[in-house]
């Protein structure tokens, strides 16, 4: 199974007002960060790492998730200093972790997908 790569380094600033003290993926549902279930949902699908992509208060989300040892996989970041747009993180994700491919994941959405039937479906 591939890596996973999930996009957090936004400001969120539709949700300023409602969480202004968090990133957008670390806004709290049913008690606990959103990025939770994502996380959950994706190793449920043996992935067995995961490259979150932050950037603002992107300490909030190494403190909570560290380096994935709880949860049974390997979590590790890449660190946007400045803003850089969905397609300059990623990117420097893939460089970074000398990627060939990944799936990647917005850390604000959540959708139900089978990755193992995507990767027949996109990888020959």
């Amino acid at each position: 199974m591939m890596e996973a790569v999930i996009l957090a380094g936004g400001f969120g600033t539709r949700l300023k007002q409602v969480v202004s003290d968090v990133p957008k993926p670390m806004a709290p549902v049913a008690g606990r960060p959103f990025l939770e279930y994502l996380i959950r949902r994706i190793i449920k699908q043996n992935v067995k790492k995961i490259i979150l992509s932050t950037g603002y208060k992107s300490e909030t989300i190494e403190d909570y998730f560290g380096n994935g040892k709880f949860y049974g996989i390997e979590i590790a970041y890449s660190i946007e200093k400045e803003p850089l747009g969905t397609g300059g993180a990623l990117k420097k994700v893939f460089e970074e972790f000398n990627l060939d491919t990944a799936s990647v994941f917005n850390g604000d959405s959540f959708f139900a997908v089978d990755l193992a039937e995507m990767e027949k479906s996109f990888i020959k």
